[in-house]
């Protein structure tokens, strides 16, 4: 089953396009069949560039200054109208004015974003826009996820029309693209591989690069092209997924004391909310009751600003709405409509007794306006944990959510152009982990396994984000489930016979976090008793797991309550060489 709705248009700005191609006919483009339908390899358009080197800085408004290149040698030189005085530098990659930066990057990530720009729009980039992501690329959205976003604005839809077919699209391409219209042959070979299951995007990125294109595009590109460049001290640009925004704002911030409503820290998370190029804080309370028999009373949203090192409420700024929902439990960070601001996800349970019935997720979706709109998803799940990674490669965020009550196993929301669908077929079957017996519990397999804790990490480098999924271990009566890493199988397809059980132990069997630093996995689990008549959280620990031999270590363990008064820990980040509790209430830090 898929339920489709929008989280929202995704209204990236006119002027905020661009992507990467190769030759038009015949590219390098190619298609590979698997469990998951036809697959696009955009070799290097899926890259992530770094920033150029060569780089010159002059202390003077673009406007003031002529800039020839030497197409032989490659020399620049660079005239101020004003002073008449000349300069000869040799082969910069960048020179850096005041107000705007001038790039000679022609055949590398910079000229590809121009490029893909140009051939989106059937115009010369403006200057933000081009800079916007240029940036982005080099932040990591590759230059295929750049076409994505381009494809999905309103401009390019104006342009190209929308639902249009795939001869008339390909017929567009060439048009506002090469300016000519096409050959037969190459028509019929391009619309043959949409036919087949090549993306739009591919296309764009094909005619964009292609050798006829860099060609059209020498004369205006050979002095350089300008963009005015996102400021370094402007607004912090999402990551690729809520994990590494987690750690970006773990390094920043470390420990943080924490608002009242919040004390023990469970749903909260930090981004450029406000985009001032600082970090902001996001929290949803806990208001009702769970013991009582019914429950109705609902948690509220907050943003917080830090001022003079307190956190101060400024809610008010940025959300009308901040009516949440019964039980939230982990809050995760991404860039969900692709206009470069962060979104939060809220991943809620609902009521935590009886059958579990489980509630709609909430999300806050940034607006053109620098406010954020609240929405309610319309689906139920027991969402104990969530993740976000664009797993299959579209240039969107996708949304990882464990659910062992309602839905019974962790599903994705799936994200195109901004739109999430339900999509359960990226698991395969799931199977429960009964425990041996050798503790002297009987072995329970309950069929839905006992899986609370996820998070998407590209654990082996390889450039794919990988599934971690944890909860309650076998050798508890609630468990059945060891934590384990999920391959990603190159399509954002997980198995359990492509999975690596994670060694656990048998007192603090409950995973309740995970990082990850310098080849080690650092899981912080908690201790649940055997009794069902008086079930309770016990203590935690924080253990040290070698990522190639499997090896753990146990590095931290409490046997009293935390200065907070809380038993349990629940968020774990590394800091300075340390992992440390998410909140400072806790006190935990413990050397690597």
């Amino acid at each position: 089953m898929k339920l489709r709705y929008f989280v929202a248009v995704c209204s990236v700005l006119a002027g905020c396009g661009g992507a990467p191609s190769s030759d038009v006919q015949n590219s390098s483009v190619s298609i590979q069949q698997g469990k998951s339908g036809g697959r696009v390899v955009l070799g290097d358009a899926t890259q992530t560039n770094p920033a150029p080197t060569g780089t010159v800085t002059i202390a003077g408004y673009r406007s003031n200054f002529t800039i020839v290149k030497d197409q032989v040698s490659s020399a620049v030189t660079v005239t101020n109208n004003i002073t008449k005085a000349v300069q000869t530098y040799n082969n910069p990659q960048l020179i850096k004015f005041v107000d705007t930066y001038t790039s000679f990057d022609v055949n590398g990530a910079a000229g590809q974003v121009y490029r893909l720009y140009q051939a989106a729009f059937n115009r010369k980039p403006d200057l933000p826009g081009l800079g916007f992501w240029i940036a982005a690329n080099q932040k990591g959205i590759d230059l295929l996820g750049i076409a994505t976003h381009f494809i999905g604005s309103p401009e390019f839809g104006n342009l190209y029309g929308t639902n249009v077919s795939n001869n008339s699209f390909i017929s567009t391409l060439y048009q506002n693209i090469l300016n000519r219209a096409g050959e037969s042959g190459g028509v019929t070979w391009w619309v043959g591989q949409l036919n087949s299951g090549v993306p739009k995007n591919a296309a764009l990125y094909g005619f964009s690069d292609s050798a006829e294109n860099k060609n059209n595009l020498q004369a205006e590109m050979q002095n350089g092209f300008d963009y005015v460049p996102l400021n370094p001290s402007g607004p912090i640009l999402p990551k690729a997924s809520s994990y590494e925004n987690k750690i970006a704002a773990a390094a920043a911030l470390g420990s943080q004391n924490m608002p009242p409503e919040v004390a023990e820290s469970n749903t909260v998370a930090f981004a450029d909310f406000f985009q001032d190029g600082s970090y902001s804080m996001v929290t949803h309370s806990l208001e009702y009751n769970y013991t009582a028999a019914t429950a109705t009373k609902f948690g509220h949203i907050k943003f917080y600003k830090k001022v003079d090192g307190l956190w101060v409420d400024n809610t008010a700024k940025l959300l009308k709405d901040n009516l949440g929902c019964l039980h939230p439990r982990k809050a995760i960070v991404a860039d969900f409509n692709g206009d470069g601001k962060p979104d939060v996800f809220f991943a809620c349970h609902g009521f935590d007794a009886g059958n579990y019935p489980g509630e709609q997720p909430h999300m806050l979706i940034s607006q053109t306006d620098g406010t954020y709109r609240n929405v309610t998803l319309p689906d139920t799940c027991y969402c104990h944990s969530a993740s976000a990674a664009d797993v299959n490669r579209n240039g969107f965020a996708d949304i990882l959510v464990t659910d062992n009550m309602v839905g019974k196993k962790p599903f994705f929301f799936t994200n195109k152009n901004g739109v999430l669908s339900r999509d359960t077929s990226r698991f395969g079957v799931i199977y429960s982990q009964p425990n041996d017996g050798s503790n002297g519990i009987p072995g329970v397999s309950y069929g839905t396994p006992a899986i609370y804790t996820a998070e998407l990490i590209d654990f082996y480098g390889s450039g794919r984000y990988d599934a971690f999924l944890g909860g309650t271990a076998p050798d508890n009566v609630w468990g059945d489930w060891a934590p384990a890493i999920f391959k990603n199988d190159g399509s954002g397809v997980y198995t359990q016979a492509n999975s690596i059980q994670l060694p656990y132990s048998k007192y603090y069997e409950s995973t309740l976090d995970i990082v990850i630093d310098g080849g080690f996995i650092y899981l912080t689990s908690v201790h649940e008793n055997n009794d069902p008549k008086t079930e309770t959280y016990g203590f935690s620990n924080i253990v040290k797991i070698d990522l190639q031999s499997l090896v753990s270590t146990q590095i931290y363990a409490n046997t009293e309550n935390f200065p907070n008064g809380h038993g349990w820990l629940n968020w774990i980040i590394p800091y300075q060489g340390q992992i440390v509790s998410q909140s400072a209430a806790y006190g935990v830090s413990v050397s690597k």
